[in-house]
């Protein structure tokens, strides 16, 4: 989410005179991925824990975010 939300070389800082909460990162997030379309490439998704896979389903219903799932199979 912080790659999505932050610009080339800003810091994410939870603390401090520029505190950022999770939801403004998020809310960046959403409203750089409307601006800028990207396709999000997910490798290995089965490994993947469910607070991330809903994440990446609020980012598909807030912001249109297409995503594809790659899952190896042995």
């Amino acid at each position: 989410m912080q790659a999505l939300a932050l610009a080339p070389g800003e810091k994410w800082n939870t603390h401090g005179r520029n505190w950022m909460s999770a939801a403004e990162l998020y809310d960046r997030a959403v409203e750089r991925i409307r601006q800028r379309p990207y396709l999000l490439i997910i490798d290995e998704a089965d490994r993947l824990r469910l607070d991330c896979f809903e994440i990446m389903r609020d980012f598909w219903d807030d912001a249109r975010l297409p995503m594809s799932w790659w899952e190896m199979k042995s």
